[in-house]
């Protein structure tokens, strides 16, 4: 049987994928290139292009793998086709780079994004300046050597549907996959800021981006969807944990209880200033955050009005006290080995939980459990709801939750699900008899 003949949408198709698969790819002397299978962690093997890149004053080249989304049985010469586009694009690029005369009144666009994000490092917090850096990437690879005049409403909005269609790589098998319209605002929120500078700097009279919708859903169907638990469906989450000598169920426990945030659970210290049992008070100041490298201790919590104290009942000044107790008793267990930390929740080893760790750790635990669309963020939606039920007033669990305002919590913490026909239920069940 002969090889299959590629039709002209496939051809075009892989002529894209090669195109994008070397986006990012500069400052080089000379690049040489091949086709490479490789094995996934479940089994598949995949056909990859990886590029030797020769930099000037490097003795060594560059090794880049990129995936051609293609699985190696049948598709080499078809992945071949790929590289040979891939590697004459990277000469076209090698050529601009050499040949492209410098237009201040119209700079690269990923010149104006490296600006806008020095401009903005100093203004926010580092991980929110790393998110920035995230999403960024997607504008750098797709604007490569594009300047800010050349660039249309229309570029913008293939943009903004390339994402939605692949705009993420599947690190275990190769392939593209949409991103979620949600994230995709954000990149294009980080773009139209861009632009919007450029304009300021007379590059350009109007924004292409303003104009653009990602999407026809409102910010609000994009926004996270709330899950919450009743207090009965928790206490089970609780005892689940607990018959799998789960480690992270104290702290899980902690959470629903105070609705905290998982950057202030993870911070507790058994210290004066955070968990103070002398005078049975737990003050919320400070929070470990995630950074790209490692994380961040930090003595201040998310906003001023996060920091807020809880006065210790019997029932939790007696669950803190056994969590001590198990911390004395690992730390004997472990002897030398034992990790030394201020934290009050760790590792049987003392090794402190890390935010991400937590997240990751709680999905696993609520697929078992059989809830795998509620995440550690929800705990705190729980909280919140939970104690509405209760009748606590809006104020009262602003504060419980470290907002200023009422309606945030109102409007993001608070799912009221049935909550107000139960309410209504309850207040008119004696004022009309249906039996007479």
């Amino acid at each position: 049987m002969g090889r299959r003949k590629k039709d002209g949408n496939e051809a075009e198709m892989d002529a894209k994928k090669a195109r994008e698969a070397v986006h990012g790819i500069s400052d080089f002397e000379r690049v040489t290139g091949s086709v490479q299978p490789k094995t996934t962690t479940r089994g598949k093997c995949f056909l990859y292009m990886v590029f030797c890149i020769y930099r000037e004053g490097c003795v060594r080249p560059e090794v880049v793998w990129r995936s051609t989304g293609l699985e190696e049985q049948g598709n080499k010469r078809r992945a071949e086709g790929m590289l040979s586009v891939a590697l004459n694009e990277l000469e076209h690029v090698r050529a601009g780079e050499k040949k492209d005369p410098i237009d201040e009144r119209n700079p690269f666009l990923n010149d104006c994004l490296e600006e806008y994000l020095k401009a903005v490092e100093p203004a926010v917090e580092k991980n929110t300046f790393e998110g920035y850096c995230h999403r960024a990437k997607s504008i750098r690879t797709y604007f490569k050597g594009i300047r800010v005049r050349e660039i249309k409403i229309a570029d913008v909005d293939r943009f903004c549907q390339y994402l939605l269609k692949e705009g993420k790589m599947n690190q275990k098998t190769g392939e593209r996959e949409p991103m979620k319209p949600r994230t995709v605002s954000a990149i294009k929120t980080i773009l139209v800021s861009v632009l919007n500078r450029a304009v300021r700097e007379g590059f350009l009279e109007n924004n292409p981006a303003c104009n653009v919708k990602v999407t026809n859903k409102s910010k609000g169907e994009l926004a996270r969807k709330f899950h919450f638990m009743k207090t009965e469906e928790l206490e089970r989450l609780f005892r689940f944990m607990e018959s799998r000598n789960d480690p992270m169920t104290d702290i899980i426990k902690l959470i629903a209880f105070y609705g905290l945030r998982r950057s202030e659970a993870v911070a507790i210290r058994v210290s004066p200033d955070s968990l103070d049992m002398e005078n049975r008070v737990l003050r919320i100041s400070r929070t470990v955050v995630r950074l790209d490298k490692g994380t961040e201790d930090r003595k201040r919590t998310k906003t001023h009005s996060s920091n807020r104290e809880f006065p210790l009942t019997e029932d939790t000044y007696e669950f803190f006290k056994e969590v001590i107790e198990k911390k004395e008793s690992n730390k004997a267990y472990f002897g030398n080995t034992y990790i030394e930390s201020p934290y009050l929740f760790t590792w049987e080893d003392g090794k402190p939980f890390e935010p991400d760790l937590l997240t990751s750790h709680f999905v696993r635990v609520m697929r078992d459990f059989g809830r795998p669309d509620f995440t550690i963020h929800n705990l705190r939606h729980s909280c919140a709801s939970n104690l509405f039920r209760l009748g606590i007033g809006e104020w009262e669990l602003a504060e419980w939750l470290g907002h200023a305002d009422p309606a945030t919590t109102r409007q993001w913490y608070v799912v009221l699900y049935g909550m107000a026909n139960e309410k209504t239920a309850q207040q008119v069940k004696n004022s009309l008899k249906l039996n007479l």
